[in-house]
């Protein structure tokens, strides 16, 4: 599909039994990584891809003036391995912090 510019979304299963929320998103950028998909083209599904496929472009999805302020912080480069998306040092959701790993310390 990928190879056929099929426009690709990121989702998981989560709320089925056994399989935790958050961590399955990761678990999923991790296999389209190694199904051969570039790092870049993963993010870009996960947060544009996402936003467009259900009409939210202009509200979410990527950073501009405008849009809602929920945004991940991460402590290592997710394009040199897209495992690194699992390095969250600060999240904010709606402009607001609520994790931050360094404060935690």
């Amino acid at each position: 599909l990928y190879d056929g510019g099929v426009r690709l979304a990121v989702g998981c299963d989560a709320g089925i039994p056994f399989v935790p929320f958050g961590e399955a998103v990761h678990d999923e950028l991790s296999y389209l990584a190694e199904a051969g998909l570039p790092p870049l083209d993963i993010l870009t599904m996960a947060t544009a891809g996402n936003a467009n496929l259900f009409g939210l472009e202009d509200q979410i999805g990527s950073i501009a003036a405008g849009k809602q302020a929920d945004l991940l912080v991460l402590g290592s480069d997710p394009l040199a391995d897209i495992k690194n998306t699992k390095d969250i040092r600060l999240v904010l959701m709606n402009g607001r912090v609520v994790h931050d790993s360094l404060l935690a310390k």
